[in-house]
C-alpha cells in the first residue's frame, strides 16, 4: 500500500533514475486496467497475486545486487506472501544459483532427522494397534457416487486451504509460527509445494540432474519431517495416551477399559492419519506423469516403503490407469511394512472412489490386495425403487 504521504516520495525517487512524462498518467493507465486501484487509504495493487508477480520480477532480476535476498525468503516460506514470491521468482529467472539456494534450505529442514522410511521400525509404536482398524473393503460404486466423491473431496481440500491460507494472511503470522518446531513443519510443507511448482512449469528447460535432484529433495524434505513426528509420538506415547484417556473420561459413559481402548484407536488413527497425508502431499505437490521416469529412479535409488508408496501414488493420480506391473512390484517392496502395506491399500481404494475404473480392474486389484469387493448394485436399485415410489 502507497498512502498519500508516501506517494511524493515515491514519484521523486522513481524520477531520480526513470525518464517519466506524467506520474498521473501512468497511475490512472494502470488503475483502468486493473493492475492497481485507488482507495482512501492510498494506492495498492488490485489482487496480492499481481504484487507477488512483480515483486518476484524485480528481485529475479535483481537478486544479485540485493545480497542473501533468496534466503531471506526462503527463511520466511512458512507464509503465503514469500512463497508465492519464491515461486513467481522461478517463473522469471533459470538462474541456477536461485534453484541451489531453495535445494539448500530445504535440505536443512529438520536437518538432523533420517527420512522416515516406513519400514516396521519406524512404526513399531503404533503397528501394533493395526488390528483395531476396521477391515477395508472395495465398494463398487456408480458414476454418480464417484462425482460426489470427487466433488467432496475437493471441497474439504478446498476448505483446509482456504483455512491454511487465512492463516498465512495473519498479521501476526510470523510471530506466531516463532518456534524452531513449528516454523519447518510449515516450512517443509512449503519447500515441498515450491519444488512441486518449479517441477511442473519447468521439467521441460531443466537437466535431468537438475529434476532428479530437485524430487528427491522434495521427497526427503517431507519424510524428514514424518521421521521427526515418529521420533516425537514413540517418545511421547504414554503421555498422549493419557491425555486422551483424560479428555475421554469427561465423556463420563465409558468404563475404564473402553476408555483405554479409545485412547489407544484415537493415537493410532493420529499417527496413521498423518503418516497418510504426509505421502499425499509429497505426491500431489510433486506428481507430474511426464517425469515418472525421475520418479521411478529415486524408488529404486533410495529403495524404502515410503519412496515406492509415493511413487505408486504419482504413477495412480496422474497417469489415471491402472498399471498392474506397476502396482505388484510396488507390492512387492512394500509388503514386508505392515503400516505401508496398508497404506498402499487405502490409497489404491481412494484411488477407486474418486475415479471410474474398469470392472476387470477392479476384481483384479481386489484379488491381489485380499480386499473384498462390496455390490453396491442392489443399493442402487433400492434407491431407484423408492425415487419411483415416491
Amino acid at each position: 500500500m502507497l498512502s498519500e504521504e508516501g506517494a511524493p516520495i515515491f514519484r521523486a525517487q522513481y524520477s531520480t533514475k526513470y525518464l517519466v512524462d506524467s506520474h498521473e498518467k501512468v497511475i490512472n493507465d494502470l488503475c483502468e486496467t486493473g493492475l492497481l486501484k485507488s482507495s482512501y487509504d492510498g494506492l495498492s495493487f488490485s489482487y496480492k497475486y499481481i504484487y507477488y508477480f512483480y515483486a518476484a520480477k524485480y528481485i529475479a532480476e535483481n537478486h544479485r545486487a540485493e545480497e542473501h535476498v533468496i534466503s531471506e525468503l526462503c527463511k520466511k516460506m512458512h507464509s503465503e506472501k514469500h512463497a508465492n514470491i519464491l515461486i513467481f521468482i522461478t517463473y522469471h529467472t533459470k538462474d541456477q544459483e536461485v534453484l541451489d539456494e531453495i535445494l539448500k534450505f530445504a535440505s536443512s529442514i529438520f536437518l538432523d532427522e533420517t527420512p522416515a522410511t516406513l519400514d516396521n521400525t519406524d512404526t513399531e509404536h503404533f503397528e501394533e494397534m493395526l488390528s483395531s482398524i476396521p477391515a477395508l473393503v472395495m465398494e463398487s460404486r456408480s458414476t454418480e457416487d464417484i462425482d460426489d466423491h470427487r466433488r467432496s473431496a475437493l471441497s474439504r481440500r478446498d476448505a483446509v486451504e482456504q483455512a491454511r491460507r487465512q492463516h498465512s494472511d495473519d498479521e501476526g503470522d510470523d510471530e506466531i509460527i516463532e518456534t524452531h518446531t513449528f516454523a519447518d513443519i510449515n516450512r517443509s510443507a512449503k519447500a515441498i509445494e515450491i519444488i512441486g511448482q518449479i517441477l511442473r512449469n519447468r521439467h521441460g528447460s531443466l537437466k535431468i540432474d537438475q529434476l532428479n535432484a530437485l524430487a528427491n529433495t522434495a521427497f526427503m524434505t517431507g519424510l524428514r519431517f514424518l521421521s521427526f513426528y515418529f521420533k516425537m509420538t514413540k517418545s511421547l506415547k504414554s503421555e498422549i495416551l493419557e491425555e486422551l484417556a483424560n479428555i475421554l473420561e469427561k465423556n463420563g459413559s465409558l468404563t475404564d477399559g473402553e476408555i483405554r481402548d479409545e485412547a489407544r484407536k484415537l493415537f493410532l488413527g493420529i499417527c496413521y492419519g498423518v503418516s497418510f497425508s504426509v505421502i499425499k502431499k509429497i505426491s500431489f505437490s510433486t506428481g507430474n506423469d511426464q517425469l515418472a521416469p525421475i520418479f521411478k529412479k529415486i524408488a529404486a535409488d533410495v529403495d524404502t516403503p515410503a519412496v515406492h508408496l509415493i511413487s505408486l501414488c504419482i504413477d495412480l493420480e496422474f497417469t489415471k490407469r491402472i498399471n498392474r506391473e506397476t502396482i505388484l512390484d510396488a507390492m512387492k517392496k512394500i509388503e514386508s511394512s505392515t503400516v505401508a502395506y496398508r497404506l498402499l491399500q487405502e490409497t489404491i481404494i481412494q484411488h477407486l472412489y474418486l475415479h471410474s475404473i474398469e470392472y476387470a480392474d477392479r476384481q483384479w486389484l481386489s484379488a491381489k490386495l485380499n480386499i473384498p469387493i462390496k455390490d453396491q448394485r442392489l443399493v442402487q436399485s433400492q434407491k431407484k425403487t423408492k425415487i419411483l415410489k415416491a
